[in-house]
């Protein structure tokens, strides 16, 4: 018999979140489905089938790779709010925590553009959903990146789990 005080979690968007694994969440059951080098236009095309019935908290990060790619920051919001739309359709119980874009030093040029994005994701949020501020955890301190400048380290994904395990404890349903 399962723990009813253990919530479910699934992680869904890019490889920010496929190589954070599976989150040490207090009372969390985490299914991490995220899938590197991934696009908000394939997680439109692709999130439905990627949901679980009985499933009510999701957490998205994408729009990162959008922005490499040459997509617009509107057609990033565009498919994002499709994104949710298509999660809310499903069943109005489902609760959505988005995580911002990071502003990784490879971004520095971007930073105006995903600060646009993200004021503009936060906006469109329901009330039962809720909006992580990765920029608030981690900045652009050369500490939380790998040489890449783009993707984590270990210590970073910690910091982020430190700083949300609360937050996502109680949002959970």
């Amino acid at each position: 018999m399962q723990d009813k005080s253990v919530k479910d979690l699934i992680l869904m968007g890019s490889s920010i979140f496929e190589l954070w694994g599976t989150p040490n969440l207090p009372n969390i059951n985490t299914l991490n489905i995220a899938i590197g080098g991934t696009t908000t236009q394939f997680w439109r095309d692709n999130v439905k089938q990627n949901m679980r019935d009985g499933i009510y908290n999701y957490a998205l990060y994408c729009g990162s790779n959008d922005l490499n790619g040459g997509v617009s920051h509107l057609q990033i919001i565009a498919n994002t709010n499709i994104i949710f739309d298509i999660i809310k359709s499903i069943d109005k119980r489902i609760q959505i925590a988005y995580f911002s874009i990071m502003k990784a030093p490879q971004k520095q040029d971007k930073f105006t553009i995903i600060d646009k994005i993200n004021a503009s994701v936060k906006l469109s949020l329901d009330a039962n959903d809720i909006f992580v501020d990765l920029n608030q955890i981690i900045n652009t301190n050369p500490k939380w990146y790998i040489e890449d400048n783009l993707h984590l380290t270990e210590i970073a994904y910690t910091e982020i789990e430190n700083k949300c395990a609360n937050i996502l404890t109680d949002w959970v349903i």
